[in-house]
């Protein structure tokens, strides 16, 4: 790929947001829009901000890893508690699932930096 995300704390960064974002304006409170073009336009952009984000940071940890098997076994796993953690949505609600979302993911970024740093030294 010629595309290289220079600060990838800037992504993390930006994908947090995207999800608070997601988090303190839910889809519902699109409806009232009457431009149904315009209405759409804007769910999708909310709803699938976080999940672009998630994949150029994938993409981007996957391309400056050592050991890609493991990094893409991680992905799967994740992927796989990702789906498992989107039917809580049934019981808690999408907006407590963002919640969920957000902390995976400063998770990942706080484990990105500790192993960053561990193969630095």
């Amino acid at each position: 790929s010629k595309f290289k995300l220079s600060n990838l704390k800037l992504w993390y960064g930006l994908l947090v947001a995207s999800l608070l974002l997601n988090y303190f304006i839910p889809l519902s409170s699109l409806l009232p829009i009457e431009n149904a073009t315009l209405r759409y336009a804007l769910a999708g952009a909310l709803a699938f901000t976080p999940v672009f984000l998630a994949n150029l940071v994938f993409s981007q940890a996957f391309r400056e890893t050592e050991a890609a098997d493991i990094a893409f076994g991680s992905n799967l796993l994740g992927a796989m508690m990702g789906g498992l953690l989107e039917y809580l949505s049934l019981l808690v609600g999408y907006q407590a699932l963002l919640i969920v979302a957000l902390a995976a993911y400063l998770l990942a970024y706080v484990f990105a930096r500790k192993t960053a740093t561990i193969t630095a030294t």
